[in-house]
Parts: C-alpha cells; structure tokens; sequence
C-alpha cells in the first residue's frame, strides 16, 4: 500500500464512532492526519510543543481527565527517541497528571512548560517568546485541550462552563508563526474551529454551544484525542522510515495500559465520560484502548494480525 492509502486506514481506525458521532465530525477533517504528518516530517528541523490538559471540575474527584496526557506522553516520547527536540506545554492545574503520564511513558528529559493558573497572561507572553526566539518551535500540537466557544466561554461537552478552571493556553497555541495541529473527539477542543458550525451541530450534543472557535492548520479528529495522538506517531512512521523502529520502540499497549493506570492511581486523573476515577478514556475500557493501538500497529505493518 502505499503511504498515504495506510494513513487513511490509520485514520479510519481511529475515527470510529465510540458512543458520538465522530465519524460525521470527522468528514469535513479527512485528510488531516496526513497533513499534519507531513507538516513534521517535511520540516528540515521540527520542534514540536505538545499541549494538553482538560480539568473535569464535577468529577469525583475533580481532577484533569485521562484523555490527552497519555497520548501526549507517547507522542512526545516516540519524536524524543527519534531524535525530535520536543517539549510538552500545559497548565498548572493538569500539571501532576502530565508529569505522572512522561515519567511512565519512560526516560527521557523532554521539557516540561507549565503555565500558572494565576498569572497566566504573562506567563504564556514570556514562553511564547521564548518559543519563536530561543526553542525555535515549529509546531504546536493541541491534544485534548478545550478552548473558548464562540462566546468567548470554555464548556465541557455537558455544555456546562469551565471557562473558570481551565487557564487559556488556546493564547499560546496562537500566538506564533508556528504550524498548528488540533486533536479532538467532541468539537470542543482547541483547532475544531477550523469545522463549520453545521458539521459541529449535527455530530454533538450541544454542539452548537460548545463548538470551539479556535481553528489550526490541520486537524485530526478521532473518537478519542488518545487515539489521535497516537495515530499521529503511527502515521509519522509510515512517513520517516528511517527513524520508524525508534518512533515506536517504546509504543504498545501493554505501555499504553502502564501509563493509563498511573494516571489514575498516582495522580487521581478521571474517565471524562464517567466523571469518576477508572482505569477507562472516555468511558472506553482498557481492553478496548489495547484493540485499537493493536490495530494501528497492524496498520503500518509492525506486528502480525491475528
């Protein structure tokens, strides 16, 4: 097959409807896994920023959700271990989460930049600085990271706000002459204003309240943000042969569980669906999550279908 025919597939696994109709949201983004891909692999000296982090302030506990940090961490980890200068941007809020999610996914000294809940203005003006003069960054990848509505209002997909608890990184993933990269299931994450109000508005409930207003330069769209991440890396591989074993040396989903149940049991991160402490992404259980990372790997060729 050839590479763009496989990232399709790979596109076409992880867009597969998980309770929501991301299929129908993902229609007007077909195309954007290989965009994004390319973006990096064809950049002569890729830095990319990974932001991620979304606080469920009504959950039991209240805590950031397991979907984004995990698939950052295994994102950033591959293009580490390939040799990619890359660096992981979130919130002080989501930060023992996401520190928690890089230290399972392995070793490594990838950067971790966190943004103060209180002044975060500031704070977000002096990295983004430092991003365009010092970090050279190229790219920055939003996973799972919510941004305001049309109305300027942050909202989770109950179509409850959380302008209050989720500080406005969407300034930072904005700010540059860098490439943007959105990763999203529900319409309400950072780059999914690069969708019509339409498509938003069939796809979710509350769509037409949540429908983040923030567009980017490719977007992936996948059933969870998870998946999109980690479709990504995959589809990264298929492109940069050469550095395909080290990409994925450390990707699996016996990992992928590791890191999931250390999300839970040593930082308190909670399922977005369940609003409550499970080993689960978006109410999707760990054998599910293994299916579908199994099938991405047979995908590219890198283990044997059975």
């Amino acid at each position: 097959m050839l590479s763009e025919e496989i990232i399709a597939s790979l596109e076409a696994i992880v867009r597969r409807d998980a309770g929501r109709n991301v299929d129908l949201l993902g229609r007007e983004a077909r195309g954007g896994l290989l965009d994004a891909a390319r973006s990096i692999v064809d950049c002569p000296d890729p830095v990319p920023a990974i932001m991620t982090g979304a606080f469920m302030p009504w959950a039991d506990p209240p805590a950031p959700e397991t979907d984004g940090p995990i698939g950052t961490a295994e994102l950033a980890v591959g293009l580490h271990e390939a040799g990619v200068a890359v660096r992981v941007v979130t919130d002080s809020i989501c930060e023992g989460v996401m520190r928690t999610a890089l230290v399972a996914a392995g070793p490594h000294d990838i950067p971790l930049d966190v943004i103060p809940a209180s002044g975060a203005e500031g704070a977000m003006s002096e990295l983004a600085a430092q991003y365009s003069d010092s970090y050279g960054v190229t790219h920055v990848i939003a996973v799972e990271r919510l941004g305001p509505a049309f109305d300027g209002c942050v909202y989770d997909m109950s179509g409850r706000d959380i302008s209050t608890f989720t500080v406005p990184l969407h300034e930072l993933f904005s700010a540059g002459g860098w490439k943007r990269i959105g990763i999203g299931d529900g319409g309400n994450e950072l780059g999914m204003g690069s969708l019509s109000r339409e498509a938003v508005t069939a796809s979710v409930p509350a769509g037409d309240r949540i429908h983040c207003s923030i567009p980017c330069d490719h977007l992936i769209v996948s059933a969870t943000s998870n998946w999109g991440a980690q479709a990504l890396l995959a589809a990264i591989a298929v492109l940069w042969e050469d550095r395909a074993d080290a990409l994925l040396a450390r990707f699996s989903a016996e990992h992928d569980n590791k890191i999931l149940r250390d999300v839970v049991s040593n930082s308190e991160a909670v399922d977005g669906v369940k609003q409550r402490q499970s080993p689960s992404v978006d109410g999707i259980d760990a054998s599910k999550l293994a299916r579908v990372i199994s099938e991405l790997l047979v995908a590219i060729g890198r283990v044997d279908a059975t």
